[in-house]
């Protein structure tokens, strides 16, 4: 069988070129990758550098179920947003087809590359679908929802931490379509928010219909995605976000990682629409700022302030316990530690509030208003004598407080 031509960019080496381009040719035309007419694979100078033929060849292999898969996935949609030649599902298909090399042929067996053993591991103990997204997930990516449903992403990070993965994880390989993008857009990445929050409220007219503008942009945007946009600004956020999706209700076209900037007009016009009275207006800006971008525990701040006003506190209480559960930041636990006391001082629960602010002053020790609050219920509670004389809260003297207080400003 004569395979068609596939092109190949380097100029390095071109007896190791020459080779590797016979056991192209002869994965192609034994594969449904000959009809890879709309992609080329682009292979990098360190395969042709090493002197172990069959490294190169298993890149190849991965190269190759990369083209089949974009393939598939080009006759499955009719138009994608995603016009790359990367996603999810083709790095995955990639990494799969490498490992069941590995395991079934010569070529996978006598490779030198130690990376290829730690893929194999990964494989070996049921992680490599997480491995990828935490390795090599970028904005633009689509996960498929029973991928979502399926992630066992606390499971790998506590394997991986008895099995040390390194910090190198190579694609040499890339697969390209004629546009020349090698990775996808960013969706929402060229979007501008119109301020930077705080702002004075009478500029808050224009800048929440500036937001609200390029928020009419997004939506149009969205709705060509793959999947539901979720926003995040590195793998960890989306990864957590993921697992947000996973735990609340799985989208049936899954989720696409997205730019946080349509999330921060939302934001913004929220934060405006809370400034000009526009207490409605905010609960629908700030829910859809907290959807698209779930991580952000300034938009859930800001929503559980509009809630309390509304004297909606069950759903705040709600979204504080969500958030506790969400962040490790000493900052934003600490901020979720004060809002959910001051939310309680309007409750009347003055001992429970109490213990929120003391709990805020763990994670940043000396923050004045925690401080200020805590003064007036201790006062309140020795009038109503929940609270003995000498029992008020004392600070710490400075020190720690000050540096960690400039970190979370």
């Amino acid at each position: 069988m004569v395979a068609p031509s596939l092109p190949v960019k380097n100029t390095q080496h071109n007896m190791a070129m020459k080779h590797l381009n016979l056991i192209l040719a002869f994965l192609v035309g034994l594969s449904s990758v000959a009809q890879a007419k709309d992609y080329e694979m682009q292979i990098g100078p360190e395969i042709l550098a090493d002197g172990n033929v069959n490294n190169g060849a298993l890149w190849v292999i991965y190269g190759s179920a990369r083209l089949a898969a974009l393939q598939q996935r080009d006759k499955a949609r009719k138009k994608s947003a995603n016009d790359s030649g990367d996603d999810f599902t083709i790095e995955l298909a990639g990494r799969q087809m490498m490992v069941a090399i590995m395991d079934e042929s010569a070529t996978g067996r006598e490779t030198t590359e130690p990376y290829f053993q730690i893929l194999k591991g990964i494989a070996a103990a049921g992680f490599l679908d997480e491995y990828v997204v935490a390795a090599f997930a970028l904005p633009g990516w689509t996960i498929p929802a029973t991928n979502i449903g399926a992630f066992d992403f606390s499971g790998f990070e506590s394997w991986a931490r008895d099995h040390p993965l390194g910090d190198r994880h190579p694609t040499p390989v890339l697969t390209v379509p004629k546009n020349g993008k090698a990775h996808p857009d960013i969706p929402g990445q060229e979007l501008e928010n119109p301020a930077q929050l705080p702002v004075a409220r009478e500029a808050c007219v224009n800048i929440r219909k500036q937001a609200d503008q390029q928020w009419k942009v997004w939506q149009k945007q969205a709705k060509r995605l793959n999947g539901r946009a979720i926003a995040a600004e590195n793998r960890a956020e989306f990864i957590q976000a993921i697992q947000w999706l996973a735990r609340k209700n799985v989208p049936p076209d899954g989720a696409t990682w997205v730019s946080p900037k349509p999330a921060v007009l939302a934001y913004t016009s929220g934060y405006c629409s809370v400034e000009l009275g526009d207490l409605a207006s905010a609960l629908d800006k700030l829910r859809a700022a907290v959807e698209l971008y779930p991580t952000s525990m300034t938009s859930r701040m800001e929503l559980v302030t509009v809630l309390n006003q509304l004297q909606r506190f069950d759903e705040s209480e709600q979204i504080i316990d969500e958030s506790l559960g969400m962040t490790n930041n000493r900052c934003d636990l600490a901020r979720i530690y004060r809002r959910r006391g001051y939310m309680r001082i309007d409750q009347g629960r003055l001992p429970e509030a109490r213990a929120d602010y003391v709990k805020s002053l763990e994670f940043e020790p000396g923050h004045q208003v925690a401080l200020s609050e805590l003064l007036v219920i201790d006062q309140e509670l020795e009038k109503a004598g929940a609270l003995k004389p000498g029992e008020a809260y004392k600070a710490p003297p400075p020190g720690e407080s000050t540096a960690i207080a400039m970190i979370c400003q």
